[in-house]
């Protein structure tokens, strides 16, 4: 920002007391215009300075362009010379370090079967959630194979269950030949 404090005419008024003037426009003292000319802006603000209404001038150089998940926009703050890079989306780095994706707000992406990227917008902010399940051990998922097991998925899940398949005992019929004696009574045949 470069300040540069010119003393204009001063103009007296019945009514409203001295103003500056600057393009045919009459400034009362803290009231500002804003000059937007390419990518800088210049702001002429009326002020006193050592006790003389001077016509402060400010240059701005202006933003032509944001960071991913920003854009240009006009503010609420009268102020503001020049357009603000305000936050439109969510941007979040993967943990290769490399890929960077961009989330509208209420947004998922799935970056794998068991990581999942959300964005929310909180108060104006866009805040990223990364969720990752974990799943069981290689180890376990052996094991299971090991013991006769099979591998199922889970639902709504990335991970795989095991489950074991139970074994119901058979059942079989013997025969069994048998003389029934009492006494000097038996019988001639198996029973």
């Amino acid at each position: 920002m470069v300040h540069d404090f010119n003393q204009v005419p001063m103009k007296q008024r019945q009514a409203s007391g001295p103003v500056c003037s600057f393009n045919n426009t009459e400034l009362q003292p803290g009231e500002e215009v804003h000059d937007k000319q390419g990518a800088s802006c210049t702001k002429y603000i009326c002020t006193y300075r050592s006790g003389i209404l001077t016509l402060a001038t400010v240059k701005e150089e202006c933003p032509t362009s944001c960071h991913p998940g920003f854009e240009l926009m006009d503010t609420e703050d009268k102020k503001a010379c020049c357009q603000q890079c305000v936050q439109v989306r969510c941007v979040h780095t993967l943990s290769d370090g490399i890929t960077t994706i961009q989330l509208e707000a209420n947004q998922k992406h799935r970056v794998d079967e068991c990581t999942e990227i959300s964005c929310r917008e909180v108060g104006g902010r866009f805040l990223t959630r990364e969720r990752t399940e974990y799943c069981p051990l290689t180890e376990q998922i052996e094991k299971c194979k090991v013991d006769g097991g099979t591998l199922l998925p889970l639902a709504n899940s990335c991970c795989m269950a095991c489950f074991m398949q139970q074994k119901i005992p058979s059942c079989s019929i013997t025969v069994k030949n048998i003389i029934v004696m009492e006494g000097n009574c038996s019988t001639q045949t198996p029973r």
